[in-house]
């Protein structure tokens, strides 16, 4: 279920992290993906510095950073008080070179798709709640 507050108009589809297919890599825009993060991270309700989906453009959005193509290179939102799980499709942002979420609330596991970010050179995900092993894909990023 969304957190979306209620003056976000009902006839924007709201989805889940799980309608996009994980066997697709082209399934998703950059925008969807950052919806998902957003909505994961209990965004509407809980981040200091909110985004403004269905308003701004989503380059436009406080911690994103993106290149002439308009694909998300940048992630920077470290003690922006995210609350939630890092989602599986972010794997799926294939021009991320830098993706910072330290110093928030985040729980769960480390979703392995992160390894699937091949020009990954800066991770950062200390000062948070998360559990489990260091996924091995992640060594495999240069």
């Amino acid at each position: 279920p969304s957190s979306r507050p209620s003056d976000i108009p009902s006839s924007i589809p709201s989805s889940s992290p799980s309608d996009i297919p994980s066997s697709s890599p082209t399934a998703a825009s950059d925008a969807q993906i950052l919806e998902f993060l957003y909505d994961s991270t209990s965004g509407y309700t809980s981040w200091t510095h909110k985004w403004r989906p269905f308003v701004q453009r989503y380059c436009d959005y406080v911690g994103v950073t993106c290149n002439e193509s308009n694909e998300v290179t940048a992630i920077e939102l470290g003690s922006n008080n995210l609350t939630g799980t890092i989602p599986s499709q972010i794997g799926k942002l294939n021009k991320l070179i830098t993706l910072v979420l330290n110093d928030n609330v985040l729980h769960g596991s480390i979703p392995s798709e992160i390894g699937n970010l091949a020009e990954l050179t800066e991770l950062r995900l200390e000062e948070n709640k998360l559990s489990g092993s260091l996924p091995s894909q992640i060594g495999l990023l240069g």
